[in-house]
């Protein structure tokens, strides 16, 4: 049997076969997930399918208190700020580590663009080299192992 006669009996033994059916209970599963979402109230379903008055009602109760916070802020200042300093001496530490951080950064990013763009050319022609001594060898092989040009 050649390749060609297997390739015909392969496909005309699949297409046989009959196509997969769905579980029997997988329609009734997604008819009860589509009813429970329907079933579910308003304001537990996404914010774009709320009702437009409530939309507008909850976009305007966060606005609210957006500027009721940036009014309240500058007069909550002097009882606030006690434990801003607080803050400041506990992350003192962490501003240190951050500067030494950015140095490491900048650094490696000097060395970086010194060393990578005299080195990232000799490794390009590096790369073509092996690429091309590669595909050649495997040519080669190619030839020997199989006794001449590729058959078809």
């Amino acid at each position: 049997m050649n390749e060609r006669d297997l390739e015909d009996l392969v496909d005309r033994g699949l297409k046989a076969v009959p196509p997969p059916r769905a579980p029997r209970t997988l329609l009734p599963a997604v008819m009860r997930a589509i009813r429970v979402a329907a079933e579910r109230p308003w304001y537990a379903r996404p914010w774009v399918t709320w009702p437009a008055t409530w939309r507008v009602a909850s976009a305007m109760a966060v606005l609210l208190l957006l500027a009721g916070t940036a009014l309240v802020l500058p007069a909550a200042q002097p009882y606030v700020a006690p434990g801003l300093a607080w803050g400041q001496e506990f992350l003192a530490p962490a501003a240190h580590v951050v500067s030494s951080v950015e140095t490491l950064t900048a650094a490696v990013e000097i060395a970086s663009r010194v060393i990578g763009q005299s080195v990232l050319g000799l490794l390009l022609a590096l790369f073509v080299v092996m690429l091309t001594a590669s595909v050649a060898i495997g040519a080669a092989i190619g030839r020997v192992a199989l006794g001449g040009a590729y058959q078809s």
